[in-house]
């Protein structure tokens, strides 16, 4: 009978949780999911695409978003202002410890290209801009870096048959689903070709 008294003079809200702080790089990220967003700020437009390709031995990995910005309300290709790449661990991805010294010597996002079937190609990209990310004891915090990507970069992965690589000293293999994907949103996102007469 109290507890049942106690419950209707409990002024409404309390116990309900407050906005919560945004997660960042530490919130889950769904492989292969695709998004856009207005960003009224600044009048541009974002097109995301996240992948989490898998290492070869089976861990989680690392995540790989690629973002194109265009300047207006729509995600039009002839008004495309740049392409990103931001990579960064997946959550209880990884037990090293994390350090700079560690993060100093691997910047580079490196990637081989249909490197299976023969020598391939390899794709090198060096950070526009690095740092750590989220809430983490000191020397356990996620690191992040940020890859500026071509329409030519893009179009070369999406014509491969096998995505290979490392960053943040994690290798990882993408998948035959997250290259179909990548195709998908280089579609989405690329000029038309210009052919010369």
């Amino acid at each position: 009978m109290l507890s049942a008294a106690l419950l209707i003079a409990t002024p409404v809200g309390i116990g309900v949780a407050a906005a919560q702080i945004d997660a960042g790089f530490l919130a889950p990220v769904t492989d292969l999911k695709e998004t856009t967003t207005y960003l009224s700020s600044e009048n541009a437009t974002a097109v995301s695409l996240a992948l989490t390709p898998p290492e070869p031995n089976g861990g989680p990995g690392i995540t790989l978003i690629f973002r194109a910005r265009f300047n207006g309300r729509n995600a039009d290709p002839d008004r495309l202002a740049g392409i990103v790449v931001r990579a960064h661990y997946r959550l209880y991805s990884d037990d090293r410890v994390r350090s700079f010294q560690a993060l100093g010597t691997t910047h580079r996002l490196h990637m081989n290209l249909d490197a299976a079937n023969g020598p391939g190609i390899s794709l090198d990209f060096f950070p526009t801009n690095w740092g750590y990310g989220g809430f983490a004891p000191p020397g356990d915090e996620i690191p992040v870096a940020y890859f500026a990507v071509t329409v030519d970069d893009l179009r070369a992965l999406a014509l491969a048959t096998s995505v290979s690589g490392n960053v943040l000293w994690t290798d990882f293999t993408m998948t035959s689903a997250e290259l179909d994907a990548l195709r998908t949103f280089t579609k989405r996102v690329s000029p038309a070709l210009r052919r010369s007469p």
